[in-house]
């Protein structure tokens, strides 16, 4: 992204925050991750090493901005229970890897302030992603916000993202920007502003 257009984006997410009221934002965010189709836009494989380094990053933001607008409960559906039944060794290990870079640097980290919940079926994972989740789970029961990461459910949308009040699905895995989820909350806003007028 240019600076140009970088600034225009902290513009408008500023612009946002200003028009909002503490009491016109979701308590609980949904996010849905496509992990079917784990490929660039190019069509190519994916780096696993650059995605899972990127996913751990793009988490941390997304984690940050939540923090930032209030939102206290964060639910992000990874991935269907017909996508690891099926998923070939390539697909799921990008998954793995992404799951296990989440979580150990970013959810479980220092000075973090999210608690994880995992929900769904883990079972098809390999025991040392299982025992990942778990840990960073024990880790974090204490934290003050809730981040339900739900994994392996039989369909879609998945059980957890049930009592969102907003979900957002970005057209690639972790590719959201502060400026899509400001605009997102910013209409989401009107309509639930409008409907309690």
């Amino acid at each position: 992204m240019s600076a140009v257009a970088d600034l225009l984006d902290r513009a408008r997410v500023a612009r946002i925050r200003r028009a909002l009221r503490d009491g016109e934002r979701p308590q609980r965010l949904g996010l849905v991750l496509d992990c079917s189709d784990l490929r660039a836009t190019s069509r190519e494989p994916l780096d696993a090493g650059a995605g899972h380094s990127a996913g751990a990053a793009h988490a941390d933001d997304l984690l940050y901005w939540c923090e930032e607008w209030d939102i206290d409960h964060l639910v992000v559906h990874v991935v269907t229970a017909g996508v690891l039944r099926r998923g070939q060794g390539g697909q799921v290990g990008y998954l793995r890897g992404l799951v296990e870079a989440v979580v150990a640097d970013t959810v479980a980290g220092p000075g973090e302030s999210w608690r994880l919940e995992v929900a769904g079926d883990v079972s098809r994972l390999p025991t040392y992603t299982i025992a990942a989740l778990r840990l960073a789970a024990a880790l974090t029961r204490s934290r003050q916000h809730q981040l339900t990461v739900s994994i392996g459910h039989p369909g879609e949308p998945a059980p957890a993202l049930d009592a969102a009040d907003l979900v957002l699905t970005p057209p690639l895995p972790l590719g959201l920007t502060e400026r899509e989820l400001a605009e997102a909350l910013l209409e989401w806003s009107r309509t639930e502003v409008g409907r309690a007028g």
